[in-house]
């Protein structure tokens, strides 16, 4: 099928758009880390609810007042491997948001170099027409 010079020139500015969006992204990308902030993606609820699991798992584990070298009572044990658990569960979810605040940078910007390529080799393709 033989493409309307009208199709090419549509493609074309398509094409410049996309570029655009390409090199805006890889912008946004850029500056990410100097603009964006932490609270997006871990906000101070979830930073309060982080210090007080970490308070009472630590007190469970380092501070039993009934027993200084005894065993542990079943309770108490109990009592600390749950809130271990919750400790663990909450510490994924700050490393997980860590992470997403640190990478998402980095995403932006293949996202927008790879569009630039994309739409740059579509706006070549449609110009030699």
């Amino acid at each position: 099928m033989v493409a309307t010079k009208s199709s090419r020139r549509f493609a074309a500015i398509i094409c410049q758009g996309g570029l655009i969006v390409g090199m805006l992204l890889v912008i946004a990308g850029a500056l990410w880390q100097a603009f964006a902030k932490p609270e997006n993606v871990w906000s101070e609820a979830k930073a309060e609810e982080f210090r007080k699991t970490r308070a009472a798992w630590h007190d469970l584990q380092y501070n039993d007042p009934t027993t200084h070298s005894g065993s542990e009572s079943a309770d108490r044990s109990a009592q600390r491997k749950v809130a271990q658990r919750q400790f663990e569960k909450i510490q994924a979810e700050l490393d997980d948001a860590i992470t997403t605040h640190r990478h998402r940078g980095t995403r932006l910007m293949y996202a927008g170099l790879a569009a630039m390529v994309l739409f740059g080799v579509g706006y070549l393709s449609a110009r030699e027409g």
